[in-house]
């Protein structure tokens, strides 16, 4: 976690700062704290996956505050997933996968920079959706699972994702998607 003041007295800010993280390094996994005293910045910080914001003064109770936030969803994203190819078990870090697709009666496993060179198997999305729900991941449609943490726009039919890949939400679960995000934004 890093934070930021959005404003510098140099050439560079905050958001620049920002900016290099997100698209040069490609780095989607620090998370940033923009501090300013201004709020006018909130498109720009968004674009950029902002974490969260603090506005100027900052005081003890915000700070602990994000940092008990990022410590729960740490928590609950600190597990594996582990899966099997035929005789062979494999195991990836739950905040590493963007999403599970099915197709064809295969579970693909899709992560953001690492290429697996085996992240196909047979199962139901089902059963994966059951025995993660306890680590954010939800359901867009019958076919699609995805890590709550790894988006970063919410439509009401379509989500982006860290990676910029943007996907549809089905009709049918367009409800549960609207009232899982407000949940999750009223906690957060």
């Amino acid at each position: 976690m890093i934070f930021l003041d959005i404003e510098f007295q140099n050439k560079m800010s905050g958001i620049d700062i920002g900016n290099m993280l997100r698209k040069k390094f490609r780095n989607e996994f620090i998370k940033i704290v923009y501090v300013s005293n201004h709020e006018s910045y909130s498109p720009e910080l968004f674009k950029l996956h902002t974490f969260n914001f603090i506005k100027k003064p900052v005081n003890y109770d915000d700070i602990e505050e994000i940092i008990q936030d990022l410590l729960a969803i740490n928590y609950k994203q600190r597990g594996t997933f582990k899966y099997k190819i035929k005789a062979q078990v494999f195991e990836i870090d739950l905040y590493k996968i963007l999403y599970f697709f099915h197709e064809k009666r295969q579970i693909i496993i899709k992560t953001y920079k690492e290429n697996l060179p085996e992240n196909k198997f047979y199962g139901k999305i089902s059963d994966i959706s059951e025995k993660l729900s306890y680590a954010d991941f939800f359901l867009i449609n019958n076919y699609y699972l995805v890590n709550y943490y790894t988006v970063s726009e919410f439509n009401y039919t379509k989500i982006k994702l860290i990676n910029d890949e943007v996907l549809n939400i089905s009709q049918a679960f367009r409800t549960s998607v609207k009232n899982m995000h407000i949940k999750k934004m009223e906690k957060y």
